[in-house]
């Protein structure tokens, strides 16, 4: 099993090595930056810092710290299921037990995930606009965040539920994905209305600050979602991809429609990033943007 990378690379976050003359800028052309016997994960890729699970165990690349293997104290060691940050970097994780560990820094070497946050129970998702806003998830609930800070402070600044339950959780610059179990897969968004990024028509009924649904994709169940930059895109169960936001006009007026393409394949997944989406299926990999 082995993980491939490519592009911006100033702060080492796609070197496995510790050597800053052996660290490229940019890695141009794809290549292997890890390998596993059984299991590899990408629990976070960022600006600056890419966390990955190797095994079993934890390593950060990057500017956080050149690939050190991270650990959470064995007293409160649980399976980790998401990691979170913003553009400054890995900020913390959230494990099975629904706990959140924040990155502890000891001196320039020393990096660990530090004891629980107290008093922040049932989360499963976390997200950071690049806003600084931050979305939580506790049960069937999302919880809005003025800030990082205003998080860690248990203030929050607006709560909905959501019908259905989460399943996954996304930021972009100015706004929040969500996808819920509801319907075998329903696409929500909310957030910043700019570039038609929240892909549907807002109304005083259906405001751009709180969850609605994106009814072009409404009816489609759908499998995943991503977000990045003033993008966002969904897979469907039959494995139909569609993107929308990015737009330079006004913002969207009217019902959504889906615009089909001439020509497509079917997918598997897709990432979107700050200007630039990649989708994969059957060994292929499509890439566009900058």
């Amino acid at each position: 099993m082995e993980l491939i990378a490519f592009g911006f690379n100033a702060h080492g976050q796609l070197s496995p090595s510790t050597n800053p003359s052996e660290i490229p800028e940019d890695i141009r052309i794809p290549q292997i930056i890890a390998s596993a016997a059984n299991s590899l994960r990408v629990l976070f890729a960022g600006w600056s810092d890419t966390l990955l699970e190797i095994d079993g165990s934890l390593h950060l690349l990057g500017a956080a710290s050149a690939n050190t293997q991270l650990t959470i104290p064995s007293t409160h060691l649980s399976q980790i299921t998401s990691a979170f940050g913003d553009h400054t970097g890995l900020k913390g994780v959230t494990t099975t037990a629904q706990a959140i560990h924040l990155l502890q820094h000891y001196g320039t070497k020393q990096v660990c995930f530090g004891q629980r946050v107290e008093g922040i129970n049932d989360t499963s998702h976390i997200a950071i606009a690049g806003n600084g806003v931050v979305a939580v998830v506790q049960g069937d609930e999302v919880l809005v965040y003025r800030s990082f800070s205003a998080f860690l402070l248990k203030n929050a600044r607006q709560r909905w539920t959501l019908a259905g339950g989460v399943v996954e959780l996304h930021a972009n610059e100015g706004g929040f994905v969500a996808l819920t179990r509801e319907y075998g897969g329903r696409v929500i968004t909310w957030g910043d209305a700019r570039h038609e990024y929240l892909g549907r028509e807002t109304t005083a009924e259906a405001s751009a600050g709180a969850p609605g649904i994106v009814d072009a994709l409404d009816g489609i169940a759908i499998a995943r979602v991503g977000s990045g930059g003033w993008c966002s895109a969904a897979v469907s169960v039959e494995r139909d991809l569609y993107i929308w936001g990015g737009a330079g006009g006004e913002v969207l007026a009217g019902r959504g429609e889906v615009e089909l393409a001439q020509e497509f394949e079917v997918v598997d997944g897709v990432s979107v990033g700050d200007g630039h989406a990649v989708a994969w299926a059957g060994g292929k990999l499509w890439d566009t943007g900058r």
